[in-house]
């Protein structure tokens, strides 16, 4: 089996760490980092200048406070912080997080501070390298989808 046929199973990587506002690496994709954190408190106002940010909240409830409002996710849902809007991150209680954002962004943004650290990575399983666009299979150009299975439900 190739590394890249191997699930991230999301609760067994939250289960390895309990450190809050630590990032973790848990795949790569391309030249993005899928990231793994704990959050509980409130964060620095940030910005990042040259990217978007996409969050995703897996367990609790975070704010996203931006100048001109906020966003509150729950469990499933997810938000991009569009590239250079300054914001903060607020969890009331514990809360996990995925995050996708290039290799290389600063937690912190252009801010800087005591709380910037860079993600680390978990354990050697950890970043899976999730199939690049060289490795894709051809799309079919007859739209004949019929080989891939049954369609999920919600596609019917």
């Amino acid at each position: 089996m190739s590394t890249s046929a191997v699930p991230v199973n999301l609760a067994e990587r939250l289960a390895q760490f309990s450190e809050l506002w630590s990032q973790k690496k848990v795949a790569v994709l391309n030249d993005y980092e899928v990231k793994l954190a704990k959050l509980k408190g409130e964060f620095v106002w940030h910005t990042h200048e040259d990217t978007d940010e996409l969050i995703m909240v897996i367990g609790g409830r975070l704010t996203i406070r931006l100048r001109d409002g906020e966003v509150v996710l729950e469990p499933g849902e997810l938000f991009v912080v569009p590239r250079g809007v300054e914001h903060c991150t607020v969890a009331e209680e514990e809360t996990a997080i995925l995050l996708l954002e290039p290799a290389g962004t600063l937690n912190t943004g252009e801010a800087g501070g005591p709380m910037t650290k860079a993600a680390e990575t978990l354990d050697s399983r950890c970043c899976v390298k999730l199939r690049a666009s060289s490795d894709r299979p051809p799309r079919t150009t007859s739209g004949d989808t019929s080989s891939l299975g049954p369609s999920p439900p919600w596609h019917r």
